[in-house]
This record gives C-alpha cells, sequence and structure tokens, in this order.
C-alpha cells in the first residue's frame, strides 16, 4: 500500500507546479482584473435593482394601506356626522321600503323585491324593486316602486316613493 501524501507535499507539490506555469501577460492580466470587476459589478447592480423594487413595491403597498384605512375613517367620520353620502346602502333601502309599506293598504302582507342595491348618484340614494301585497279586497297586487333619498344629511333625509301598479 502506497501511503498517504501528507498535506504539506501535496501543497508543495501545487505550488511547484504553479511556479512552472508562464506568467500571465500583462494584457491578460489587465482583462482577467476587467472581467473579475465587471462580475463584481454586475452582481452587485443586480441586487441593488432587485433592493430598489422590493423597497419600491414595499413603499406602495404601505402608501395603498394607509390611503384605504384614511379613507375609511374619513367614511366613518361621515358616517358618525350623519353626511347622506356617507351612509350605508342598506340603511338607505331599509328607509324606502318602511316608505313603501307606509303607502299600502296591508303593509304586514308585503314582500319587497329589489331590483339592485341602493346606489349612490351624486345628489341622492336611488332604490327600486316591486312589492307584492293584499289590497282592501284581499287580493295580492304586485306594484313596482322607485325609492329616492336625499339632503344634505341623515336628520334631513327626504324620502319620496313612486308606488306605480
Amino acid at each position: 500500500m502506497k501511503p498517504e501524501p501528507s498535506p504539506r507535499s501535496t501543497a508543495e507539490e501545487l505550488t511547484e507546479r504553479w511556479s512552472k506555469q508562464k506568467p500571465l501577460s500583462k494584457a491578460q492580466d489587465m482583462l482577467a482584473g476587467a472581467g473579475c470587476f465587471l462580475l463584481v459589478a454586475a452582481l452587485l447592480g443586480s441586487f441593488g435593482y432587485l433592493g430598489f423594487v422590493g423597497w419600491q413595491e414595499m413603499k406602495h403597498g404601505r402608501d395603498a394601506r394607509n390611503a384605504r384605512q384614511a379613507a375609511a375613517r374619513e367614511q366613518r367620520a361621515q358616517q358618525a356626522a350623519g353626511v347622506l353620502s356617507a351612509q350605508p346602502a342598506r340603511d338607505m333601502e331599509i328607509a324606502c321600503e318602511r316608505a313603501v309599506k307606509d303607502r299600502l293598504k296591508a303593509p304586514a302582507t308585503a314582500k319587497i323585491t329589489k331590483d339592485a342595491d341602493a346606489a349612490w348618484t351624486g345628489s341622492a340614494w336611488r332604490y327600486a324593486g316591486t312589492v307584492d301585497a293584499q289590497n282592501s279586497f284581499g287580493a295580492t297586487l304586485r306594484n313596482r316602486f322607485a325609492c329616492e333619498v336625499s339632503g344634505l344629511n341623515l336628520a334631513q333625509a327626504r324620502v319620496q316613493v313612486d308606488l306605480q301598479p
């Protein structure tokens, strides 16, 4: 069996082998240095770009979240102040349904079907649908209704209903 070479002898062999190699020319040496520099610059540039993009995404997400939170705070403040446009659509639907039932002969028999959710049009809430209710003879009739809730705030809101057979 051959004895294992010691690490020292292996290092000496490598040193001897390297010393026998031809030295690089000045142009080759500069080219190798420039290649290493370009490789390091490309790596740093890539990591810098990725960091910048990540930072922009994080900043954009934070800005969007802050904007949503500010809008929600503003809407809650307007709701608390009674601003009509900031009120929930369901509250306007309930107000309209009450006004429709008030115009019926037998409000307890009313079954309301909405065409769509109440919508803010810029100056008023609008809501439409159909109502099935009994008349004074006990016959169930279907009527279409259109409702509008307008005013500056909830305290001064005016509910108008147009009920058509």
